[in-house]
């Protein structure tokens, strides 16, 4: 079975069939709650696979980020293998938002000083390959308009409550 997107009544009728489907959940980085809200049965589901990024708030290659976050929002965020019970989990957001500002910064440099529309354009078109926290493979050209060229499977382990790395980051661009 795959799902693209929150499909959280989906899944619960899934889970319940327990081991009956293996479910492939395709952007896995929005499952970064699960850690601390579990969607309902999935104790009882089988195998649950997905592609998801395995950065930690302890990279340095977040650090400059994290920092700007943590003292604009006053407070400390950590991902999902660090929070302590009861933690608000604001890891998903934050690797999301700091991906996305590394990519701006990537396309804005390349378009130099006179940053306009256009040669925000250009410079995206030009990019080619490139690497951003927790994406070691990325690409953009004149057709090519998601960046993501990183596949990191990864499936759920039902005794530790969160997903375990089955295999190490593949180029698929």
């Amino acid at each position: 079975m795959f799902f693209i997107g929150e499909a959280a009544y989906a899944e619960e009728v899934m889970f319940g069939l327990g081991d009956e489907f293996t479910v492939l959940i395709l952007n896995g980085d929005s499952t970064n709650r699960w850690k601390t809200d579990p969607p309902m049965g999935i104790e009882g589901a089988g195998t649950l696979l997905t592609n998801r990024s395995f950065t930690s708030s302890t990279d340095s290659a977040m650090a400059d980020c994290l920092a700007i976050i943590e003292v604009g929002l006053g407070l400390k965020v950590r991902s999902v293998e660090l929070l302590e019970e009861g933690e608000a989990n604001y890891w998903a957001a934050t690797q999301a938002s700091c991906r996305l500002f590394e990519l701006f910064h990537q396309i804005a440099s390349a378009a130099g000083p006179d940053l306009t529309n256009e040669s925000f354009a250009m410079a995206a078109a030009d990019l080619g390959s490139f690497s951003i926290s927790g994406q070691p493979y990325n690409s953009l050209g004149p057709t090519k308009f998601d960046a993501r060229d990183t596949l990191s499977l990864a499936e759920w382990d039902h005794g530790a409550g969160f997903w375990r790395a089955v295999s190490e980051p593949v180029h698929v661009g």
